[in-house]
């Protein structure tokens, strides 16, 4: 998965997976950085919310070239809808997510949907809980390390 450091750069982190379980990373951006990710001055740019990945086969065409659209439906957690603004994503908190998303094989990026970014953001609802545009990690190479992405364990 990816978390963003104080420049708002991706940083790769790996954490234990689940077996059965390859959307992982993607819940876990709902959460906080672990207390070694925060000595390395790594944090979570993506609001605290319920994030629940759904793959979507695009197609027939996509079905074949092991292509999958990953839709990620965001929720406040536990609480009902209250009416409130949608906390802002930022570049970086999509950056996390498409990222984070792409490292499963096969997918080829992600849409959100439900209670997510304000509108006008890339690949964010527009509060009638249908999805914008799809974003890939593509979209940030500028906010992505230089040269090969390698996953290092934390000690």
């Amino acid at each position: 998965m990816y978390l963003a450091d104080r420049n708002d750069r991706l940083v790769p982190v790996v954490r234990p997976g689940l077996p059965g379980h390859p959307y992982h990373g993607v819940t876990q951006l709902g959460g906080e950085p672990t207390a070694a990710e925060r000595r390395r001055g790594l944090r979570n740019a993506v609001p605290r919310l319920e994030l629940r990945p759904a793959p979507v086969h695009d197609g027939p065409a996509a079905a074949r070239r092991g292509s999958t659209e990953l839709h990620v439906n965001v929720a406040a957690r536990g609480a009902k809808a209250t009416g409130d603004r949608a906390p802002t994503w930022s570049r970086p908190a999509l950056a996390q997510v498409a990222c984070t998303a792409e490292t499963v094989p096969g997918v080829s990026g992600v849409r959100l949907t439900g209670a997510a970014p304000a509108e006008g953001a890339a690949g964010a609802p527009d509060g009638s809980g249908r999805e914008r545009g799809l974003i890939r990690c593509a979209d940030f190479r500028d906010l992505l390390p230089d040269g090969p992405t390698r996953h290092t364990p934390l000690p």
